[in-house]
């Protein structure tokens, strides 16, 4: 079963596959020639921003993180990079810049993003419902995650008396979470690892189907982007840019990271992009939240603070 956002990142993935065709028909030479892998830019086992360094340790100076807590998420990511191939820096910094590693955060808000990769309904309904819909296997690794507990994955908290510590902001001596919780520090990791994940999948096979070459380790940025505002965001951006741009153009951005950084930074072109898909407020605040999300993680992973 697919989810409403997944159907319409798709109907726009067709409407990226149609600009495709019309510029030229590409070979399988040409696409090859394009994939080729740069020397690797996502290999730092940890982010390399200082601000990022600076700020993990005043979580813990102020007691807002504990020493062991902290272990647990550093414990967690480095599985869940393996397990779900995600770059470690990249991960680290999302989940940062997410909830500061809350793991707590708006757990009470069922109308709001929760946890510590600040799910939504409709992302758990993702896993659940059609967890290898992007990348086989991904039922199993999630499996290995939560075992003996069985799916889904809930927003679930024990016992009832927790949420009012949460609300409270007391929530150092919460009892750990059941294995199916969102909550648990290495199921939310691992989930939130799966679900950039199958955004990075999704954006990368709607452009081999096309033959629209990439870098493959550039296209996390899109991932990180899909992550926040949805994938049929990004769908919408590389197809306006690749409306002005042409093929050629579209595939020159997603093989140059500074032209990658300048676009998904641009709030005024991410707005303009984003006319397909909302109203005039809603896509300004959301082309302002994608661009800040972006740039901030983008600093924390390789300390270039722009």
């Amino acid at each position: 079963m697919k989810t409403r956002s997944t159907f319409s990142a798709l109907l726009v993935v067709l409407s990226l596959a149609g600009c495709a065709q019309e510029d030229r028909e590409r070979t399988d030479e040409d696409y090859q020639r394009l994939l080729q892998s740069h020397p690797s830019l996502f290999k730092a086992p940890v982010p390399l921003g200082t601000a990022f360094n600076k700020e993990v340790s005043f979580l813990k100076k102020t007691g807002q993180i504990s020493k062991g807590q902290f272990n647990k998420i550093s414990t967690a990511i480095d599985k869940s990079t393996v397990r779900f191939d995600v770059p470690p820096a990249i991960l680290w910094c999302l989940l940062y810049q997410e909830s500061r590693f809350d793991v707590f955060r708006n757990a009470t808000e069922p109308n709001l993003a929760r946890g510590i990769g600040q799910f939504l309904q409709r992302a758990l309904d993702e896993l659940n419902e059609d967890p290898d819909l992007f990348a086989k296997g991904t039922k199993d690794r999630l499996n290995e995650v939560i075992k003996p507990e069985p799916f889904p994955i809930a927003f679930s908290i024990y016992p009832e008396s927790a949420l009012r510590s949460i609300q409270l902001g007391k929530t150092t001596k919460i009892p750990m979470q059941s294995k199916n919780s969102y909550y648990r520090i290495e199921t939310g990791i691992a989930a939130s690892a799966a679900y950039l994940n199958n955004r990075y999948r999704q954006l990368a096979s709607a452009l081999r189907k096309n033959k629209i070459g990439y870098h493959p380790d550039l296209l996390w940025l899109y991932a990180v982007a899909a992550y926040n505002k949805g994938t049929r965001a990004v769908f919408a951006v590389l197809n306006g840019e690749r409306t002005v741009k042409g093929i050629d153009g579209l595939e020159d951005l997603l093989t140059n990271p500074t032209n990658t950084y300048s676009l998904l930074t641009d709030t005024k072109l991410l707005d303009y992009r984003l006319r397909p898909i909302w109203g005039i407020n809603k896509r300004r605040r959301y082309a302002q939240e994608m661009s800040k999300n972006f740039e901030m993680i983008y600093s924390c992973a390789f300390g270039e603070e722009k």
